[in-house]
């Protein structure tokens, strides 16, 4: 018994250091193969469905002052308006380019709180003007459309890097008086 039991632990043992062993190999032939591999640079991607839209904010300035904040997933970044005759009177007008497939942009209003950055003590409060985003599509949907790209990229020995394209550009508008 204790025979056939030694013979059995030999077997396990030298399956486990085999396995090792190709294990090893086989890690040592991927790093060779890709090591071999060029970087191919930024490809920019979903750029072909980008559109430009305006997203209007009417406002009472007798109600007092209001903030207007461009940040977007978190990355939120106070952004001076820029004057605008084309803009009608007591309106502020986001006009953002962004990836239909990808982000629906919309205004969101936060009236205001004490505590909220952006407005200084002398000043009237009436809120803040918040651009945010929601999200559209699918990380495999974006890998789908770029998987051939890629295999092409692979069969050449080249791998580069994808960016896909959400918000591009930001614009808030205004008439000022």
């Amino acid at each position: 018994m204790e025979a056939s039991m030694r013979k059995i632990q030999t077997i396990l043992l030298g399956t486990f250091l085999g396995g090792v062993l190709l294990g090893g190999v086989g890690a040592g032939i991927a790093l060779v193969e890709y090591s071999s591999f060029s970087y191919g640079g930024e490809k920019l991607i979903g750029y072909e469905n980008l559109v430009t839209d305006h997203f209007d904010f009417q406002f009472d300035p007798e109600k007092g002052v209001i903030v207007a904040d461009a940040g977007y997933w978190g990355e939120r970044t106070q952004t001076r308006l820029m004057a605008d005759e084309s803009v009608p009177e007591n309106v502020v007008r986001y006009e953002v380019t962004y990836n239909k497939k990808q982000t629906e942009p919309f205004l969101d209003f936060v009236p205001a709180q004490e505590g909220i950055s952006g407005f200084q003590e002398a000043e009237r409060k009436q809120g803040m003007i918040e651009f945010l985003v929601s999200s559209q599509g699918s990380d495999l949907e974006v890998f789908m459309e770029c998987k051939d790209e890629l295999l092409k990229e692979i069969k050449e020995k080249k791998i580069s890097s994808y960016d896909m394209a959400y918000i591009t550009k930001i614009n808030v508008l205004m008439v000022y008086k």
